[in-house]
């Protein structure tokens, strides 16, 4: 199972928190999407089925994916990144200044209950269910190698479950703009990573342009 973050939007281009706003891919982004679904060839040559979530960046990354396996992007809703209506739009230092009683909650408290805002055991919720339903599905089409095309959130959020994690320490896992982050199913030991947050490939993608080495 790979998971790949959308590139980059014209929100992250800006520092602006987009949570559930459908905020589309930069030229950069763009680029970066184009490169990464080269990598996946190398990386997931046998990918057969593919997912994203419903929002502009991640589809329109999925969409450059799909275009070099041949597959169609299978949307869902419930892939798409924490609900973040109170602090849409905003910057970080606007949220803390405007919002720094709800945003220290929020942050420590993964049950924290704030009107506009999924907290993290909702997020963790519907992550897992999202994702065990695409492991069956893979598992009935007898996939080999699945994408799921997403956000960066909700991936380190499913990660923390899946390892064993307290939800709180998601922080502490990075997962970039268009990264690869692989993970295998193990009979007695259940998910394995192998790789977090692969982005060497990115490194070809300069000021919004493609550089193909």
């Amino acid at each position: 199972m790979h998971l790949v973050r959308h590139g980059v939007s014209e929100w992250n281009l800006i520092g602006r928190w987009q949570g559930n706003a459908d905020i589309p891919l930069s030229d950069q982004g763009k680029c970066q999407a184009e490169i990464t679904a080269e990598e996946l060839l190398c990386i997931a040559p046998n990918t057969s089925l593919l997912f994203c979530s419903d929002l502009k960046r991640a589809r329109e990354t999925a969409e450059k994916i799909g275009k070099r396996f041949n597959l169609s992007p299978i949307v869902r809703e419930d892939l798409r990144e924490c609900n973040f209506s109170l602090w849409n739009g905003l910057t970080f230092e606007e949220v803390v200044e405007k919002y720094e009683k709800e945003f220290t909650l929020w942050s420590s408290n993964p049950h924290a209950k704030i009107e506009g805002i999924e907290s993290l055991t909702q997020l963790e919720k519907r992550a897992l269910t999202a994702f065990n339903e695409i492991y069956e599905i893979s598992t009935l089409r007898k996939a080999t190698e699945v994408v799921i095309v997403g956000h960066g959130l909700w991936f380190r959020v499913l990660l923390s479950s899946l390892l064993g994690m307290p939800l709180v320490n998601h922080r502490r896992l990075e997962i970039e703009n268009a990264s690869i982050t692989t993970l295998e199913k193990r009979e007695y030991r259940g998910w394995i990573l192998h790789t977090l947050n692969y982005h060497h490939h990115l490194s070809q993608v300069k000021g919004g342009k493609c550089h193909n080495n």
